[in-house]
C-alpha cells in the first residue's frame, strides 16, 4: 500500500512531547501545523554547527523528499551533511545524512 503525502500526514504517530524544540517543530510541520520556516528559523537561532542546526536541516530535507520537491531535499540533505556538528560529533544521523544524500543524488 502506497500512500500519498497527505494520507500519510493523517496516519502520523502520535508522540508525546519532545524536550528538544528542534524535534518538536519538525514533528508539528510533518503533522502541517508547523511550515518549514518555523524550523529554518530553530536551526539558524540555536547558531551554525549546533545540534539544532544539523537536524533542522536534516528533517526539512527528508520532509521536503516527502513531498516530492528533490532539488530543495538535496540543498537541506548537503547542508545536514556538511554541517560541522556531524564532522566533530559522531552522531550516527550525520552518517545518515550523508548516505542518504549519497544515494538520492
Amino acid at each position: 500500500l502506497e500512500l500519498g503525502f497527505e494520507q500519510a500526514r493523517q496516519r502520523m504517530l502520535k508522540v508525546g512531547r519532545d524536550p528538544r524544540p528542534y524535534m518538536r517543530t519538525a514533528y508539528e510541520l510533518f503533522c502541517g501545523r508547523a511550515d518549514e520556516k518555523d524550523l529554518a528559523e530553530v536551526g539558524h537561532t540555536a547558531g551554525q554547527g549546533s545540534p539544532p542546526e544539523f537536524y533542522s536541516l536534516l528533517y526539512l530535507g527528508l520532509y521536503n523528499e516527502a513531498k516530492g520537491d528533490q532539488v530543495k531535499a538535496r540543498h537541506y540533505l548537503r547542508g545536514a551533511a556538511q554541517s560541522p556538528y556531524v564532522k566533530r560529533s559522531g552522531d550516527y544521523m550525520g552518517s545518515l545524512a550523508r548516505v542518504h544524500l549519497k544515494e538520492r543524488g
